[in-house]
């Protein structure tokens, strides 16, 4: 159809044609653009008004969401402003042989004194081991005798915490206490194994206050011509602890050394001896998943010393790594060798992480 505008048409002025809208401009007739869609990239100059894009209120303090919405943005960080930067985790490792630049370590007490956290610290975690014990010596016994291995020592206590660094006062004093010491072999005819001895307690403290406790935990006992004992635990001052293995009855294999995932192992049982000679296994010490976190850790071994009835019996193994008890010794026959020692207990350990 022909078209047929106003004759004389003021600015503004519109005027349906055909179904479409036109405005007058003062010179020319121009086509109203109503709900007509403009690729993205055929918009080359202008300013799209902030109203069109999202809702809410669009303004210096705020930014475009990806769901459309103008939203407040952060302005600080821990009452920072500007820039935030992130840091990574520094870790610091306290052994009886090492520790951090500016600690001092003294072995008479097993103490390291003089250090404190970074003067930019925000949060610490500390995780502390206690000493585990060491384990028994096996029995030397008669020929045709029941002689038992020794008794594997108890597993150190495990604390774990995480503080703000405003909690932690001044320098720290951190006590690593040594394993215990696995029973000596027994060289004395038809006499009963040697207990070793007790893992001590780690300790962390600073304002002249010992803060938090891991406990040491008890040894194995030596092996006896009946079933031995396990190295008991020290619970109180540790949130968690393992259980040394006891010396199995003869029919058996040796016990394992018990620890759950959020404990460490203790040591393992020694080899024993039935009143027909016949060698019995040893137990096995376990990696707990707890132990992961410990530097030093390694796969399973079977840890307790074996017997023996034509030479030495075996020694048992000290513990995989900190806090671990030592394993039982195996027994032995008179006139023939000497029972096995037991293996030392795993040292106390400390770890402090700091999030500045």
């Amino acid at each position: 159809m022909p078209f047929s505008f106003p004759s004389s048409p003021t600015a503004g002025q519109q005027s349906t044609q055909n179904g479409r809208t036109y405005s007058w401009t003062g010179s020319a007739w121009e086509l109203v653009a109503a709900g007509v869609t403009i690729d993205g990239t055929s918009i080359t100059s202008g300013t799209i008004a902030t109203a069109r894009l999202g809702s809410g209120t669009a303004d210096a303090t705020t930014f475009l969401r990806g769901d459309s919405t103008f939203a407040a943005a952060v302005t600080s960080v821990d009452g920072n402003t500007g820039a935030v930067t992130v840091s990574k985790a520094t870790v610091y490792e306290f052994t009886r042989s090492s520790g951090p630049s500016g600690a001092t370590w003294t072995a008479a007490n097993s103490q390291w004194t003089g250090w404190s956290l970074p003067s930019t610290a925000k949060l610490v975690e500390i995780l502390l081991v206690g000493a585990g014990g060491g384990g028994g010596s096996g029995r030397k016994g008669a020929s045709s005798t029941a002689r038992y291995g020794g008794g594997g020592g108890g597993a150190g206590g495990v604390t774990l915490v995480t503080l703000p660094a405003s909690a932690v006062s001044g320098s720290l004093t951190i006590t690593i206490p040594a394993g215990g010491v696995g029973g000596a072999a027994q060289t004395t005819n038809s006499t009963n194994g040697n207990s070793g001895t007790q893992g001590n307690t780690a300790t962390v403290g600073w304002g002249g206050t010992s803060v938090l406790q891991a406990g040491g935990s008890n040894p194995g006992s030596g092996g006896t011509a009946a079933a031995g004992s396990a190295g008991g635990l020290s619970f109180g001052v540790s949130t968690y602890s393992g259980k040394g293995g006891i010396s199995a009855a003869v029919s058996t294999t040796g016990s394992n050394g018990m620890g759950s995932g959020y404990s460490l192992s203790g040591g393992c049982s020694g080899g024993s001896i039935d009143t027909a000679n016949t060698i019995y296994g040893i137990g096995s010490q376990q990696a707990t998943p707890c132990a992961a976190y410990l530097p030093g850790m390694t796969a399973s071994i079977s840890g307790g010393g074996t017997a023996s009835t034509t030479g030495n019996a075996g020694s048992g193994n000290g513990g995989m790594t900190y806090g671990f008890g030592g394993n039982g010794g195996g027994a032995a026959t008179d006139g023939v060798g000497n029972s096995g020692a037991g293996g030392n207990g795993g040292d106390g350990y400390c770890r402090i992480t700091v999030w500045s």
